[in-house]
């Protein structure tokens, strides 16, 4: 049996720990165990920045799960960032194990709206890991959310496909996962090494990118029904024996 853990660093009040292991078990249909506290990584701290870099806290959060672990979320008092942005909530591995939040942001006298925003940004770094992407509908918890205010404007819940991939890994098969979401805004004619790196910078699930890795490598694709059409033929004629 897997488990989801929760590593607490410094002082996180125990009662948002307790009600979120009791949400994330219903939610991911996984026990969840919280693991002793460990103290705030001094190496992750940027003295120019008075900030702390959250990828530090994905690395020692791989070095210290349990090997029955499922998936692993670091909860965090203080103020995380990231190259790409002035602070951010949390950080994830993108399909791994490893997910970082940080309250810091998120307090609030209202203890409903604080673990509301504490609950929505866990499932949104831990969706992450599950390998789903940013979603554009405003309301689904897979939002990007830069304010406070983005993060209470949405909701709870992951929409579809999100939600079916929760329930069941294999309900949808891989163009049900909208690959065309990862070909918009590209420019054509494009190369499929182009195009793969494209997807990489949006942060494509692994199961897209392995059918981006599919398309051959001659030539330019002119546009993303193209590229479809292409993965379709292959999908349409590689059954195996």
């Amino acid at each position: 049996m897997k488990y989801i853990y929760l590593q607490p660093y410094g002082m996180i009040p125990e009662w948002l720990l307790g009600k979120l292991s009791q949400d994330l078990a219903a939610t991911f249909d996984l026990a969840v165990k919280i693991l002793p506290s460990r103290p705030v990584l001094d190496e992750a701290y940027d003295v120019e920045r008075s900030q702390y870099k959250a990828v530090e806290f994905l690395t020692d959060l791989r070095k210290v799960a349990p090997r029955d672990v499922e998936k692993i979320l670091g909860v965090a008092p203080v103020d995380l960032y990231n190259e790409q942005a002035n602070f951010v909530f949390g950080e994830a591995e993108l399909g791994g194990q490893a997910a970082v939040v940080s309250i810091y942001h998120l307090a609030d006298p209202d203890e409903s709206l604080y673990y509301a925003r504490f609950l929505k940004e866990s499932l949104h770094e831990l969706g992450h890991t599950f390998g789903f992407t940013h979603d554009r509908n405003p309301e689904c918890v897979m939002s990007f959310s830069a304010s406070v205010s983005e993060v209470d404007r949405k909701g709870l819940d992951f929409c579809q496909p999100h939600y079916q991939l929760v329930a069941d890994p294999q309900t949808l098969e891989p163009e049900d996962r909208q690959i065309s979401s990862y070909l918009e805004g590209l420019s054509f004619p494009a190369a499929r090494e182009e195009i793969i790196k494209y997807a990489i910078n949006l942060r494509a699930p692994k199961v897209v990118l392995e059918e981006f890795f599919k398309l051959p490598a001659l030539g330019k694709y002119n546009s993303a029904d193209e590229v479809l059409e292409t993965i379709e033929k292959i999908d349409r004629y590689n059954f195996p024996d």
